[in-house]
């Protein structure tokens, strides 16, 4: 948790906001989320799927990512780029990925969507995918709609 929260400050040009969701029984990542001055979802365990939605649900930004604690950013202004493209598209249904170390375009893990996205199909992404595929539903549907765009350089 730390060690995102550190590349995300070191990285970002503009303001980016971080939401956690965790369980709450893990005290010792309550207690670090408020160290780090983090916004918190803390709850039962439920799917991961579902988890982002709780976030979304909170979150006050119009770009949303579905992220982890293992990820680690390292483009300076990652954030600048990835909103430059939802820029160029005046309806905001886009979801844009960069490089992940695995699929570095094949797949889209870790991907941003917009607020309109979300307000547009209910939710940030289907509540029910226990771990794996949760990305993959709304890349799918990126993909069909022509709306996925990749970032190499992030």
């Amino acid at each position: 948790m730390r060690e995102v929260v550190r590349s995300i400050q070191t990285t970002q040009i503009g303001r980016v906001e971080i939401v956690f969701y965790l369980d709450d029984d893990d005290d010792a990542s309550i207690e670090q989320a408020k160290t780090l001055k983090c916004k918190t979802v803390v709850g039962p365990r439920i799917k991961l799927s579902d988890t982002y939605n709780k976030c979304a649900e909170i979150a006050t930004g119009n770009i949303l990512m579905e992220c982890c604690d293992a990820v680690i950013f390292e483009t300076p202004g990652w954030d600048v780029l990835v909103a430059a493209e939802f820029a160029k598209v005046p309806d905001k249904i886009l979801l844009v990925f960069g490089r992940d170390g695995i699929h570095d375009g094949g797949g889209a893990t870790l991907p941003f969507i917009h607020r309109r996205w979300m307000e547009t199909i209910g939710r940030f992404g289907p509540p029910y995918f226990s771990c794996d595929f949760c990305d993959t539903w709304n890349y799918e549907i990126a993909q069909s709609l022509g709306r996925a765009v990749y970032l190499p350089t992030i």
